[in-house]
């Protein structure tokens, strides 16, 4: 990318953002909506869903059965493609 944004040669690609709080969010997600809302508010071309997502995810190696505890997830993407 250029400072004036996505290089057309380049191929679009997926980015992952992972955000880990502490105990106390006053609802589930606000952290991740609190990031994904001011990207979008403060970078045109981004859009994001208006939903979360809830999934509850098994932590692999642990013990058997192995915890499971619940991941927010919400999609944004840019009119790039990224």
């Amino acid at each position: 990318m250029s400072a004036d944004g996505p290089i057309a040669a380049q191929p679009s690609r997926r980015v992952g953002l992972v955000v880990v709080h502490g105990v106390g969010e006053t609802e589930p997600g606000y952290c991740v909506n609190a990031i994904v809302d001011t990207l979008v508010a403060t970078h045109p071309g981004y859009a994001a869903a208006d939903y979360n997502e809830y999934k509850r995810v098994a932590e692999p190696g642990i013990s058997e059965p192995p915890p499971v505890f619940p991941v927010v997830h919400r999609f944004a993407q840019h009119e790039s493609g990224t």
